[in-house]
């Protein structure tokens, strides 16, 4: 087991980017819909989260596994259980209330009637995407599934093989992206290189098939690259819990060095956005960006060290938005889209604006209470019973 730790500072601070950008996401959605036009609907902040997230899930996947990685009670079932729980215990309750929220938004007598719906895909759409087979396909992870797509940009005109978000949770789309890469880097590092298992036919059929999300994501994919950047966390986590093993400098060099290392790479992006810019459209949503903010995320994170205390405030106030970012991620587009066509004529409204924030907030704080912070307990009741071989 490594024995190198998160002290507190460092824990907190990637507790704050997860807070900072589920805040990013919700920010962006809402701005796009009741700001149109301004600054905030215009900076693409909801793909800036998306990266931050692939980011940070990287690293913070692989540094539990890698932690684990020689205990001998740890194996790909204790992984998978802890994977299922996370994603799940927040996820399913997330799609009813989706399909309660959704229902309401279809019988709301100025649906029909409301020429605006059409501005938005997804709401147009939300009666064609809100069914049986469309939750069951969201449930098994193969919304927006790459096979699926390809034989679309192929010609298949067979409609029903293509499984789009449920309703309106639109965001869904990159949990099943997660998904699958959780389920090839614990099948590849637990199950085959260090147990050293056996590739057989129905374990490469297997492989095959959680590798394909992750190619489609690794060069292309709505946001590009997610599974690259997904790698650069996993890189990141290698570099830190080995770094004195592989760096013969004192911490305080190390710390010096990552600060030029982390203000270098803010420059990079101030220069690559002002090139994008001049370019004539402002689309930082690339794997050149994405090692930039990688580089300054995780440079940065050298730089704390033990003798940073953060407030005892502020880390409650940020370990509590941190905890609850999930069940935001997973709720808010449907929240914002029920306000959107339930009070029309919102546009450009900044209080109306600030209470879709709030409410987002709210629902997405009851989802976390009553399901999402218990994933732990339920994965600790999972693997005490014996369905899998514990092997």
């Amino acid at each position: 087991m490594n024995k190198v730790k998160l002290n507190l500072s460092q824990s907190v601070y990637l507790d704050f980017l997860r807070a900072i950008s589920a805040m990013a996401v919700l920010f962006g959605h809402a701005a796009g819909i009741f700001l149109p036009g301004s600054l905030l609907s215009k900076l693409n902040m909801p793909g800036i989260g998306v990266f931050v997230f692939f980011l940070l899930s990287g690293f913070l996947i692989s540094y539990s596994v890698f932690r684990k990685y020689d205990s001998p009670d740890y194996s790909f079932r204790t992984f998978f259980i802890d994977r299922f729980c996370r994603i799940y215990c927040a996820f399913l309750p997330a799609l009813l209330l989706v399909w309660i929220i959704d229902i309401q938004i279809l019988s709301l007598p100025l649906f029909s009637s409301l020429e605006r719906i059409n501005d938005f895909d997804w709401i147009s759409s939300l009666s064609d995407n809100l069914n049986l087979y469309t939750g069951i396909g969201n449930i098994l992870m193969l919304q927006d599934f790459p096979l699926f797509q390809v034989a679309k940009v192929a010609g298949v005109s067979n409609t029903s093989l293509f499984i789009d978000t449920f309703g309106s949770a639109g965001p869904f789309w990159t949990i099943s992206i997660e998904w699958w890469i959780y389920m090839l880097f614990g099948m590849v590092v637990i199950s085959h290189i260090r147990d050293k298992k056996q590739l057989t036919l129905a374990s490469l059929a297997l492989l095959g098939l959680v590798t394909i999300e992750r190619l489609y994501h690794f060069v292309g994919g709505p946001d590009q690259c997610l599974t690259m950047l997904w790698a650069l966390g996993m890189i990141a986590c290698l570099f830190f819990l080995n770094a004195h093993r592989w760096i013969s400098l004192p911490d305080k060099k190390i710390r010096l060095l990552s600060l030029m290392v982390f203000l270098f790479s803010l420059l990079l992006m101030a220069v690559r956005i002002v090139a994008l810019k001049i370019d004539g459209e402002l689309n930082i949503l690339e794997f050149q960006f994405g090692v930039y903010l990688a580089t300054a995320i995780f440079s940065f994170l050298f730089v704390l060290s033990d003798t940073i205390t953060p407030p005892k405030l502020f880390t409650k106030v940020i370990r509590f938005i941190a905890d609850y970012s999930y069940s935001l991620y997973l709720s808010h587009f449907t929240v914002i889209t029920y306000l959107y066509v339930r009070f029309p004529e919102r546009e450009h409204d900044i209080v109306f604006f600030g209470m879709a924030m709030i409410l987002s907030n709210i629902v997405a704080v009851l989802l976390w209470f009553f399901f999402e912070r218990h994933h732990r307990k339920l994965s600790t009741w999972l693997k005490n019973i014996n369905f899998l071989d514990k092997t």
